[in-house]
């Protein structure tokens, strides 16, 4: 009975020991697996074999030994076929086999024969093993001692077989079989024990290598928020040593505003699995950064945990900010452009719906800022428009708006505007400051601005109501005389439209023939000679009729038809005059008048040089007549423009002289030739006071340089009387003659000739 019980737990043994030594076989590769696993099974089946046979007769006992023998054979073998060279295989086969045949050979005779054979055997295996420990070692790792507990079993175990009685010995071999195949499963299970350690430890060590070469920080925390791992770049990333960070809470990482926020985060990925936000970690030194999380839940030595990979978004947030800046500011003033004002005014239209309260919205234009740039050049304008968006900036209130529109446009946002009076003494404040000079680059600039102010009362009034009403009230600001803020009105709307749609005429007006040039008389005031004649525009609409000058003059200027209609009349002047020449009716000069669109293009005096060729004309009878208030503000182009036309043998006339507020001083370095007294002046002349003072100061002023000077809008014989005493040297004035197409033109010419 004892017997069986030691039968069944020595095949208990085996078998499980041959599992592992299988699976320690499978793990190291070895080249005889084959042989090994047949060997195993025999090994395994043996104690079995045994219990089956035990009442058979004598003879069984020579089977099971000669399973033994073939087991041991196989797995001596197998094993030492993975520690010797391929050249030394077919020896150890050879000894292994000529082992086996002696002791089957012997198998009948003594039993003590096949212990001894056995006994060789497993020395040779000790022996090969011993000799190849460094391979050995470097499988079996900490357990090659374990191998040779192992060895000095086996010899006991055999020893005792051979010198003990057979009672005994069968006791003892029945008691060393359980011993050896214990102690081999054990040291197999702690062998395969040490294998998978070694590979774990190269899979962890692989993880930690490519954890740490990713260029992103990953943490690793538990539920509660506490940090079990980080890699590399975690510890790059906040300045933190590794230690310490596994000592922190993710509290202690995130910025004070966030901290309160990583209970919740953790508590939704834990019941979701998973989530991906923006936050901002402190670093060790104190300062933060903005980074964006992907967490999710994980395992982590077998209980939950959080594996959060954390990315630096500090280069992405400041191209976001560029691009913002890009897309809703403007490069040059760093104020809001056109997108980010209307974007404010739609919210602040949403504030006052809901508040109850007003807001405001300043639309402004530069006034004449394009000869800034024809003058001084682009570089310099641009860093004037800078310094006025500085000084507008400088004052409104932080909740107001400063934006430019574009150009020399800007726009000023008011909140919670009061009343019209409060408005207006913000607008007053801003033009006062933009009137103030502005030094560039050493040099002091003087500008104005034309303002439109819509106030919005809360209502259904929308972002493009209120610019379009801003928009029009500055254009009536212009036309006040610039320098000035019109509030917008419903008659600013009507009249608005109807200003637009005569733009529109005014544009096909020189396709359609509508526009024609008429000539008033200039005469010598001495003997009422018509010595020359200014061209004067006229425009015959279909629909409205005759408009007059000063209604679409100043809209040709704003739409940039003067130049184009400048230019027509400029030719049409010529050639008249270049007919009245050649008909024989004397050197007969011509004015035109130029606006400052024209005269500050820097491609004028070339336009004027083929009008003149185009026409055959001789240069000295064309004058071109500048006003004073052009020639002042507009100084040094003037100059430039002035001495090229001068040049090219044109005369120059001062329009409207005495309105200007000329310096004098400036007046004489330019190289005009013809004064023209202003019809203010010319109306009052025979009305004693200042007026009549100013007009003689003027006609002195003109006697005393050498210059020709004109004398405007005569329309009474006093008037000629005076303008005679005083040195005038010609008029023109609807007392002789206004102005009249070119064939009525010429019988005034022929009716003046026959009277001189």
């Amino acid at each position: 009975m004892a017997s069986t019980y030691f039968l069944l737990v020595l095949l208990t043994v085996r078998v499980s020991s041959a599992g592992a030594m299988l699976e320690m076989f499978r793990r190291l590769r070895t080249r005889s697996v084959g042989l090994l696993g047949v060997g195993l099974v025999l090994y395994s089946l043996s104690p079995l074999l045994t219990l089956a046979l035990r009442n058979a007769p004598t003879g069984s006992d020579v089977v099971v030994h000669a399973i033994d023998i073939i087991a041991g054979a196989l797995l001596v073998f197998g094993v030492l076929s993975h520690f010797v060279r391929p050249s030394a295989r077919a020896v150890v086969l050879g000894v292994v086999l000529a082992s086996g045949a002696a002791a089957s050979s012997h198998l009948l005779q003594s039993e003590q024969q096949l212990s001894l054979v056995l006994i060789a055997l497993f020395a040779i295996v000790g022996v090969l093993l011993i000799r190849n420990r460094e391979s050995f070692v470097r499988v079996a790792g900490p357990s090659y001692p374990w191998a040779l507990a192992l060895i000095t079993t086996v010899i006991i175990f055999f020893g005792l077989r051979v010198s003990l009685p057979s009672l005994v010995t069968e006791m003892v071999y029945q008691l060393a079989q359980i011993g050896f195949s214990t102690t081999l499963g054990l040291y197999l299970l702690h062998l395969e024990f040490n294998v998978a350690s070694t590979a774990l430890r190269g899979e962890e060590n692989r993880y930690r290598t490519l954890v740490d070469a990713a260029g992103d920080s990953i943490f690793v925390s538990d539920l509660d928020g506490r940090i079990l791992d980080a890699n590399r770049g975690a510890t790059v990333l906040l300045g933190y040593p590794h230690d310490t960070l596994t000592e922190m809470h993710l509290q202690d990482i995130d910025a004070p505003a966030a901290a309160e926020q990583v209970v919740d985060r953790t508590r939704d990925i834990a019941r979701n699995g998973h989530a991906i936000f923006e936050a901002v970690h402190r670093r060790s030194d104190g300062t933060t950064i903005p980074v964006e999380v992907n967490a999710r839940l994980t395992d982590w030595a077998g209980r939950p945990a959080i594996l959060g990979v954390v990315r630096d978004m500090t280069d992405r947030k400041r191209s976001e900010e560029i691009i913002t800046r890009m897309a809703y500011y403007d490069p040059l003033t760093r104020l809001p452009n056109r997108r980010l004002a209307i974007d404010r005014l739609e919210m602040a239209l949403t504030h006052a719906r809901r508040s109850g309260e007003p807001i405001a919205v300043l639309f402004m234009d530069l006034d004449y800022f394009k000869g800034v740039n024809d003058t001084l050049g682009h570089t310099t304008g641009d860093a004037l428009l800078n310094s006025v968006g500085d000084r507008l900036t400088g004052l409104v209130r932080a909740g107001d708006t400063v934006a430019r529109f574009g150009g020399d446009e800007f726009m000023v946002l008011l909140m919670d505007a009061a009343s019209e009076e409060s408005v207006s003494l913000v607008a007053w404040k801003v033009l006062d400051a933009l009137a103030q000079p502005f030094m560039i680059d050493e040099h002091e600039i003087h500008i104005t601005a034309s303002m439109g102010i819509a106030l919005c009362l809360p209502g259904e009034a929308t972002v493009e109501d209120v610019l379009r009403d801003a928009d029009i009230a500055m254009y009536k600001a212009k036309d006040r005389g610039r320098n000035t803020y019109q509030f917008h009105d419903a008659s600013l709307t009507s009249s608005a439209a109807e200003r637009f749609r005569l733009k529109n005429d005014l544009r096909r007006s020189l396709q359609a023939h509508e526009l024609s040039v008429v000539f008033q008389p200039q005469v010598r005031i001495s003997d009422g000679t018509v010595v020359g004649a200014e061209a004067l525009l006229r425009w015959q609409h279909p629909v409205r009729g005759q408009i007059p000058p000063d209604e679409f003059i100043p809209l040709a200027e704003e739409t940039g038809m003067i130049r184009p209609i400048g230019e027509w009349v400029m030719q049409q002047a010529c050639n008249q005059a270049r007919a009245w020449n050649a008909a024989g009716l004397g050197d007969l000069r011509v004015g035109v008048n130029v606006s400052a669109r024209q005269f500050t293009a820097s491609s004028f005096t070339t336009e004027v040089a083929e009008v003149l060729a185009r026409a055959g004309l001789d240069p000295s009878l064309l004058e071109l007549e500048v006003t004073e208030s052009i020639a002042m503000r507009h100084s040094e182009i003037v100059a430039r423009v002035f001495a090229d036309l001068n040049a090219l043998g044109v005369r120059i006339a001062i329009d409207d002289f005495g309105t200007g507020y000329s310096s004098l001083e400036r007046l004489g370095t330019f190289p005009i030739h013809t004064l023209k007294v202003a019809k203010a002046f010319t109306d009052s002349v025979d009305v004693p006071g200042h007026s009549s003072a100013i007009a003689f100061s003027i006609i002195a002023l003109a006697n005393s340089m050498g210059l020709n000077v004109i004398a405007e809008g005569v329309e009474r014989k006093s008037q000629v009387e005076f303008l005679h005493a005083h040195s005038c040297s010609e008029m023109q004035g609807f007392l002789f003659s206004p102005g009249v197409p070119p064939d009525a033109f010429l019988e005034l010419l022929r009716s003046s000739a026959s009277r001189g």
